[in-house]
């Protein structure tokens, strides 16, 4: 038996769901044009080939956005990808890769750079003072008296 109506009446008549068609409760459309005896009401309106068949003829007047192909990369299979597509899928692997390439530097090892000290006269053991004035001023070794471990004692004194 049937369940529903044929064409939902096609949006002619309404669905009598408790009418009997041989003795057996059966779904039957009652038409709104008394004259229509078709199963679906489908003669009631004849549209004299002034419906489209499929889809060739109709004209696209919705503009793809600047981020349809990106959407199309997460719905579509790759083989309906539109060359627009294949250029986002590029640009977010080359976005994922140099994501990876600076999550793995972050784990190398540095090196630890040598400071190379140079001096603007005088031998390396000799280092500039920044005030010439100053009690730290910088005395070339053979110049320099030699220390002793209480000299730094009898200072604070």
């Amino acid at each position: 038996p049937d369940m529903y109506c044929p064409a939902n009446c096609a949006g002619r008549g309404v669905c009598n769901f408790k009418a009997s068609v041989n003795g057996t409760v059966r779904p039957q459309c009652e038409c709104f044009n008394k004259n229509d005896t078709s199963p679906g009401c489908s003669e009631s309106l004849v549209l004299d080939g002034k419906y489209l068949r499929d889809s060739t003829d109709l004209i696209d007047k919705a503009k793809e956005s600047f981020f349809d192909p990106l959407v199309a990369v997460f719905v579509d299979h790759p083989d309906a990808w539109t060359t627009a597509s294949w250029a986002w899928a590029a640009g977010m692997f080359v976005i994922f890769l140099l994501m990876v390439l600076c999550i793995c530097s972050s784990f190398w090892p540095t090196k630890k750079r040598r400071v190379r000290r140079t001096y603007t006269s005088g031998s390396p053991r000799q280092r500039p003072s920044r005030n010439p004035r100053s009690p730290r001023a910088v005395v070339s070794p053979a110049e320099s008296p030699q220390r002793t471990k209480g000299s730094r004692s009898q200072r604070r004194r």
